[in-house]
């Protein structure tokens, strides 16, 4: 048996509500919604040329390194002016969700392990430094295995950046003492 719960009787201190009210609120929770949908892609939009940006600018780095060193220059100021903005708004967005999340989300904006994911030629003037800062933190990072250190980040890290054979080994994945 359904049991019919009565409906809620209007008080009697409070008016009803007329058609132009209800009407009203209608429209602006229309507008809301609507103002919502725009945002939501204004944001895309946004991060969308922001990145295509950076881009342009790593492209242009790269260009003007041989023949115009001072443009490269004033564009690799660009990019970390832009790097110092985006770690200023993440410290700004997540400093009320702990010390935890919030290293790990500056970390993930200002690891040096995102140059493995675009192209080789990004990284080639500063692959030595690459390969020593690499070898001094891969125990670190194969003991804790930070969440940005994840398997797509292992395989593009080239062989030849991996000073010890083991490490390498472990990077890909193989165990040595199964195979022992």
């Amino acid at each position: 048996m359904v049991q019919v719960s009565p409906q809620p009787q209007p008080s009697a201190n409070l008016p009803a509500e007329s058609p132009q009210t209800v009407k009203r609120e209608l429209s602006i929770a229309k507008r809301t919604a609507h103002f919502l949908q725009l945002s939501k892609v204004a944001l895309c939009l946004g991060a969308g040329l922001s990145i295509v940006d950076m881009i342009s600018d790593v492209a242009m780095v790269k260009v003007y390194s041989t023949d115009h060193p001072k443009y490269a220059m004033a564009t690799l100021i660009s990019l970390c002016l832009n790097l110092f903005f985006q770690l200023m708004f993440v410290v700004v967005q997540n400093a009320k969700r702990g010390a935890r999340v919030l290293l790990r989300e500056v970390l993930f904006v200002s690891s040096k392990m995102d140059v493995f994911l675009v192209h080789p030629s990004y990284s080639s003037q500063i692959e030595e430094e690459l390969k020593a800062w690499l070898n001094e933190r891969l125990v670190e990072l194969l003991e804790e295995q930070p969440e940005w250190f994840n398997d797509t980040v292992k395989a593009k890290i080239p062989d030849d950046f991996v000073a010890d054979p083991a490490m390498l080994l472990r990077i890909r994945g193989v165990d040595i003492e199964k195979n022992s």
